[in-house]
């Protein structure tokens, strides 16, 4: 019986050891596992967001019937174009084309109408009733919030100015700078 129970001892031991055993090595398995099937950050490959939307070119050569002062031209940041004319007469218009140009990763879309800001001297100046002030995409619509410009391409739009009739004139000279902009969002 003394015997028995030795053996018995023993076939607990081996048993135990077994199972301790066999636990190690599911930990170890589980371990090169999960680590097979997890994610190395240094090996995924992501290309970083562009967005960038900006005015590629302007072309003012077809600048209706006035030669501008200082001709339409794009600021350095590419966001801007700033032009200076004089209307002389009644009907003087001035125009130009400028190419928007989207390399972003996403479709972008005008969030609010294109801003004209207008000075006279150093001085902010609202748009007189007699200066009309047009932009339109290449099917002659108006540019206006909600214009799309989709991902990785280019749209020409036209700015136009015109002195028109009106029931007040200006009675003296009047200069003004303009700067044209627009912002756009993704989509």
């Amino acid at each position: 019986m003394e015997k028995q129970k030795e053996k018995s001892k023993k076939r607990r031991a081996i048993v135990i050891l077994v199972l301790l055993i066999g636990v190690l090595f599911i930990s170890i398995g589980y371990a090169t596992l999960s680590t097979i099937v997890g994610i190395n950050g240094s090996s995924i490959g992501v290309s970083k967001t562009v967005w960038k939307v900006f005015f590629k070119s302007v072309d003012d050569e077809k600048t209706g019937n006035i030669t501008p002062e200082t001709a339409a031209t794009i600021s350095s940041d590419k966001k801007e174009i700033t032009f200076a004319v004089n209307l002389e007469e009644l009907g003087d218009t001035y125009t130009f084309d400028a190419v928007i140009e989207n390399q972003s990763s996403y479709d972008a879309i005008l969030t609010s109408d294109p801003v004209l800001v207008i000075k006279k001297g150093n001085e902010t100046a609202e748009l007189p009733n007699y200066i009309s002030y047009t932009v339109k995409d290449s099917e002659g619509n108006d540019v206006a919030e909600g214009f799309s410009l989709n991902k990785r391409s280019e749209k020409t739009v036209t700015v136009s100015i015109s002195y028109k009739e009106s029931d007040v004139l200006p009675e003296a000279d009047e200069t003004f700078t303009l700067s044209y902009s627009m912002t756009f969002t993704s989509v």
